[in-house]
């Protein structure tokens, strides 16, 4: 190659590398100082990707200033979402004991396991469009309230008033609680960062793509969540077409 095309191609990548600095910059600083711009902040974890994307290019073309650059935003979009979700791997306790679930949109809960007594169940009305239904159960003097939802396709103004609710419901139980199904929204999003924050729920589930038949990690909206609380752990969650299969472990 010769000189003035190794210069142009230097200066291509210097220009790609510049781009992408500024536009992951300004995309974390938006993500940490937006408020409650969801319409923005939803994709932050395809930020994320492409932060790790820019790392991997300019170490391989050995850009190791870029390289400590791309480190240290990398770090900052890291922390910011392990503080709200599980990214890749699910959080499990240690127990012999726990259960299945069956999640189908609109449909009654589907529990299967050993030892588990129904106590109540029903379905509650958290905004005009925006419904639950929920069961408590025991399990050898274990008590929880499982709570299902499926929001995605209520505005998210409602969204709002629901997880607004919820929070209420669930800090008026006198057990635990697990709640989950389509929120809608990422965790990261205000609504639900509060509902954590408020009612010491934490996510207990890998980030789920490959619900109701979307497959793109590029153009998928994590809103799928398991939240309970330090006893419940999520040991596996297999999302299919038209279902998700939850084993929920109890310490």
């Amino acid at each position: 190659m010769g000189y003035l095309s190794q210069k142009k191609k230097l200066s291509r990548e210097n220009s790609f590398l510049k781009i992408m600095m500024l536009f992951i910059g300004v995309a974390t600083l938006a993500f940490l100082f937006s408020g409650g711009l969801i319409g923005f902040k939803r994709w932050f974890f395809q930020i994320y990707l492409l932060n790790i994307l820019a790392l991997v290019y300019s170490l391989f073309i050995r850009r190791f200033f870029a390289s400590c650059i791309f480190v240290f935003m990398l770090l900052i979009n890291y922390f910011n979402l392990a503080s709200c979700t599980q990214i890749f791997i699910n959080r499990d306790v240690s127990s012999e004991r726990g259960f299945h679930l069956t999640y189908m949109p609109k449909q009654d809960l589907h529990i299967s396991g050993e030892n588990i007594e129904k106590i109540r169940s029903g379905r509650i009305l958290l905004a005009p469009n925006a419904e639950a239904y929920f069961s408590t159960i025991k399990q050898q003097e274990q008590i929880l309230t499982l709570i299902q939802i499926d929001w995605e396709n209520i505005s998210y103004k409602e969204k709002k008033t629901a997880i607004k609710q919820l929070e209420r419901f669930i800090l008026s139980l006198d057990n635990s609680a697990v709640v989950y199904g389509d929120f809608g929204v990422p965790a990261w999003s205000r609504s639900m960062k509060n509902l954590m924050e408020n009612t010491g729920l934490k996510v207990k589930n890998r980030l789920v793509f490959s619900y109701k038949g979307r497959t793109s990690i590029l153009f998928s909206i994590p809103s799928f969540y398991v939240l309970s609380f330090q006893n419940v752990g999520v040991k596996s969650i297999k999302a299919k077409p038209a279902r998700v299969d939850i084993d929920i472990s109890i310490n």
